[in-house]
């Protein structure tokens, strides 16, 4: 029983990981388009 809830804990925690990631990448593509704009 204690395994499986740390496995579920896991799981959710690295989902959220990749979204935060996701996000990351996303605002970072944008920061860098918008350099290459103001040039």
């Amino acid at each position: 029983m204690k395994l499986e809830q740390h496995y579920i804990s896991r799981t959710v925690a690295l989902s959220f990981a990749y979204e935060q990631a996701k996000r990351l990448e996303y605002v970072i593509d944008k920061m860098f388009e918008d350099a290459e704009d103001g040039e």
